[in-house]
């Protein structure tokens, strides 16, 4: 029984498996033809819908995905199944995943309004998971009033109402600020963080 011919087995048969730890010393082919973990692998676009390749690329060069070859029709029925025993088995399938497994273990080399949006929309994966990640979480940069990305703890979040702010401080900019659409679209996570540096950078 060849990989590919095992692992339709397994498929075939995953109603009645309760232990899928059992395949873990198993690999998988990537698309290159290249036995890998399944930890190590993304679920291609050819088994689901939501084009995670290009948003998985975008963040992680040398991201693997799942060889299509398992794939014996193209229904969406088998599809399905092959994305229930891939998860089942450990691989990668979204947003949540690529953040938790490869955005915050270099969270420093990020410097994306869309890396900031990313994890404000898994807040609450993240505040679940704050205490073992914090030391990742505080890394994050964020873009500035001057357009160049700084650390939390490298920038002034002015934490007021916009409609409070008098004159003639409205217009007055500072370079190292949270750019406000910034702010204003990611506020908690950035109070958060900022609460690590005992909230030295507030205004």
């Amino acid at each position: 029984m060849n990989n590919y011919d095992f692992w339709r087995w397994v498929k075939a048969n995953q109603k009645q498996i309760t232990d899928f730890n059992q395949f873990s010393a198993i690999q998988l082919l990537d698309k290159n033809g290249i036995l890998t973990f399944a930890t190590s692998l993304y679920i291609s676009d050819n088994y689901q819908q939501d084009n995670i390749e290009s948003i998985v690329t975008r963040y992680v060069k040398t991201a693997q995905f799942v060889s299509s070859s398992y794939i014996e029709s193209t229904t969406e029925n088998e599809k399905a199944e092959w994305v229930k025993l891939f998860r089942k088995l450990g691989l990668k399938s979204d947003n949540k995943d690529i953040l938790f497994s490869d955005i915050l273990p270099s969270l420093s080399s990020f410097e994306e309004d869309s890396v900031v949006a990313m994890m404000t929309k898994h807040l609450k994966d993240l505040k679940d998971k704050w205490t073992e990640r914090r030391s990742q979480i505080i890394q994050l940069k964020v873009r500035t009033q001057s357009g160049s990305y700084k650390p939390v703890n490298q920038v002034v979040i002015v934490n007021v109402e916009e409609e409070s702010v008098v004159e003639p401080f409205k217009y007055i900019t500072l370079s190292n600020e949270v750019h406000p659409d910034v702010l204003k679209n990611n506020k908690e996570l950035l109070l958060m963080i900022s609460a690590e540096y005992d909230n030295s950078n507030l205004i």
